[in-house]
């Protein structure tokens, strides 16, 4: 399980899987924000028991991912919840349209569900099912 206080990746890791796509290092703040994302959202879908200091790869290379969106995008992974701004309306004549603002972490979590396929079950409200019927 990850820990909200011990790093899992150090400084060394992060550079190196950073440098592998160019992309710039995450500072200590960022990559621990972006573990606690992490931890908040998979610590209790984790497929294996594993020791904080022994996270498998997956694991690190999600944490390092929402370190590196986190690092861009300060407050990112945590946005306050703000009612005026969740939803917009549209209208034209008689026609009205209200659309909700996406999440922000929501390419994330796509992102990270498929990084962590193999480590972590998906969240309830992201299971699919198909159904083949033949004739």
């Amino acid at each position: 399980m990850l820990s909200y206080t011990v790093p899992a990746v150090t400084h060394a890791e992060a550079d190196a899987y950073f440098s592998l796509s160019g992309d710039t290092t995450a500072d200590a703040g960022s990559l621990m924000r972006g573990q606690r994302f992490v931890a908040s959202t998979y610590n209790g879908r984790w497929l294996m028991d594993f020791a904080n200091d022994a996270a498998p790869d997956a694991v690190k290379h999600a944490i390092l991912e929402a370190a590196l969106r986190e690092a861009a995008t300060p407050g990112v992974l945590a946005p306050d919840y703000q009612p005026a701004q969740a939803v917009k309306r549209e209208r034209v004549d008689v026609l009205e349209v209200e659309y909700a603002d996406p999440v922000k972490s929501a390419g994330l979590s796509d992102l990270l569900d498929g990084m962590l396929a193999g480590v972590a079950r998906p969240a309830k409200s992201r299971t699919q099912t198909a159904f083949v019927v033949r004739a």
